[in-house]
């Protein structure tokens, strides 16, 4: 598989609109996750955001990707869904694909995102050699997985290795948090209405 391969996951590459952005814009109701603001967008940052299937990880780096595309170049933002990978040998290749992408393009910071990384046996074997090789020193790496041991476990194959990235926990909106993206004021006030969402 080669990064050309991949224009299908990244259609920023060819000025075309993300399905998931797509699927975000159409809805009624739109917010912005909260955790994203917790991330770290600093060179070098490796980044893991962790969480049960469908509570929005990828819509969620979805958006952040538009966002970056309002400063940043397209080719300076790759997004993998590793699912497709066989190995980490494919991840590691396009990675460095990526890197020479970026050099020819003259692209000093890079945003990589590796969706559903535990998905993919060992898949860090694709990403640590480049780290200890300083070849992401100046990127921004966000990786999302399941909250499943094996994923707390496999971010301790990077100590010392994630620069200012940050650990992040996300989950189902709580009740209040489903209240306040409904645009429900004053909540307390507003027995039936509160009851009625409920």
């Amino acid at each position: 598989m080669r990064l050309g391969d991949l224009s299908y996951m990244n259609p920023w590459w060819e000025d075309k609109e993300d399905y998931h952005v797509k699927r975000w814009r159409e809805q009624k109701i739109h917010w912005w996750p909260n955790w994203l603001d917790e991330l770290s967008l600093e060179p070098f940052s490796l980044n893991f955001v962790l969480g049960p299937r469908q509570v929005g990880k990828t819509t969620g780096i979805k958006l952040l990707i538009q966002e970056l595309l309002r400063d940043n170049p397209p080719e300076s933002i790759l997004y993998l869904n590793v699912e497709v990978l066989p190995s980490h040998r494919e991840l590691l290749e396009l990675l460095r694909e990526f890197k020479g992408l970026k050099n020819k393009e003259g692209i000093e910071t890079g945003y990589i995102f590796l969706d559903e990384v535990t998905s993919l046996e060992g898949w860090w074997r694709g990403v640590k050699p480049l780290i200890d090789a300083g070849l992401l020193e100046r990127d921004v790496v966000t990786v999302t997985g399941s909250s499943s041991l094996r994923a707390r476990r496999d971010i301790e194959f990077f100590p010392g290795r994630r620069g200012k990235g940050r650990t992040i926990e996300v989950m189902p909106l709580s009740f209040p948090e489903y209240v306040e993206i409904m645009g429900l004021k004053r909540p307390e006030l507003r027995r039936e209405k509160v009851l009625e969402l409920f």
